[in-house]
């Protein structure tokens, strides 16, 4: 019997240690797929999948959605739940993107908010800035949309008296201001040319008018470098390229019409199609002076070519970057100092070369 008890405990020594190694071996096999759906999403900011915590999920569900297209599965910016709210005018605060931005329109139609002549342009007025254009109209007139959009804001605000605020598909917002009456509801989408209002002179307003302004997370641009509201009456190009210059009317004056040269970004043949656009109509032919002024300066491709950077865009990761010029995601990030998971702003220069 004592000879039996030594026995008996290195049995069981060796069966617990059995045990545990299996048990260990088991907990090293993958998980079920299943599974990891709750773990992991599919944020693809480079080109790469990115771990999920609830930050990154925060920043998929109101900043980001995934697109299908021609090119595959890509991420583009949801605009329509980018800070979206329906009670403030204004809810991007201080305005925290770099200058120069890419608007695209590769799929929109322009409808003119009014029939009326221009009374007031974008630019610097009687000591103060003023930031639209205004349409002559009579009270009652039918005011539309301009572009497809959804209504973000609809009720009475301070200066503009009853005013609509509705953001488009490419970030852009338009502001129709002064009207007699309201025929919209927040969270509503419209189409071009859809009646949002009738003209009114209701806010600080001499005379019945329609305020209209253009505005980019909440900065407002020259609408006449976007449309050309007073002859053709439609989009200057179906992607153009906004920097500083078009959102300061401390440099244009309401009197008269800013010279306008146009910047058309470069089409790129690998890169995706934004939202809701993937055939493009052909641009609007520009008038003599327009291209004129065009061969006198650079183009933006021509210059980009010079300086050796690139400009992003909804849809560009570091990985088709790479590839477009030749080179590496890995010398990319050495390159511009980032790395392979940071986040690309729309508008920001990254050196290629």
């Amino acid at each position: 019997m004592t000879t039996m008890r030594p026995l008996i405990y290195i049995f069981f020594l060796l069966t617990s240690t059995l045990g545990y190694s299996q048990n260990d071996s088991i907990s090293l096999e993958d998980p079920d797929p299943a599974n990891r759906t709750d773990e992991y999403e599919m944020i693809i900011l480079d080109g790469d999948t990115l771990l999920r915590n609830n930050i990154t999920k925060e920043l998929y569900n109101r900043n980001f959605r995934k697109v299908r297209d021609r090119n595959g599965s890509t991420i583009a910016t949801d605009w329509m739940n980018t800070d979206w709210d329906t009670k403030t005018f204004n809810p991007y605060g201080k305005a925290d993107f770099n200058w120069p931005v890419s608007i695209d329109f590769l799929k929109e139609n322009f409808t003119m908010p009014v029939d009326g002549q221009i009374t007031s342009r974008y630019g610097w007025r009687r000591g103060r800035p003023h930031k639209g254009i205004d349409l002559d109209l009579r009270t009652g007139d039918n005011v539309r949309v301009a572009l497809d959009g959804k209504v973000r804001f609809a009720k009475y605000y301070g200066g503009f008296g009853n005013c609509v605020v509705v953001r488009h598909n490419n970030g852009l917002e338009t502001v129709y201001a002064h009207l007699s009456k309201i025929l919209v509801k927040p969270n509503t989408y419209i189409y071009s040319g859809q009646v949002v209002g009738k003209g009114g002179n209701t806010g600080r307003s001499y005379g019945s008018h329609l305020h209209f302004e253009v505005r980019y997370q909440g900065v407002a641009i020259n609408p006449e470098y976007i449309f050309d509201l007073d002859i053709s009456k439609a989009l200057h190009a179906n992607r153009l390229f906004v920097d500083e210059f078009w959102a300061d009317p401390r440099k244009h004056r309401s009197y008269k019409k800013s010279n306008i040269q146009l910047k058309t970004q470069p089409l790129y043949a690998q890169q995706t199609t934004p939202v809701q656009s993937l055939e493009k109509p052909n641009p609007p032919t520009n008038t003599e002076t327009e291209q004129t002024s065009l061969r006198k300066t650079d183009s933006v491709e021509e210059t980009l070519i010079k300086q050796q950077v690139h400009v992003i865009e909804r849809g560009d990761t570091l990985g088709k970057i790479a590839k477009e010029y030749s080179t590496t995601v890995t010398a990319l990030c050495k390159l511009n100092g980032i790395s392979r998971s940071s986040v690309l702003k729309v508008g920001q220069e990254i050196k290629v070369k």
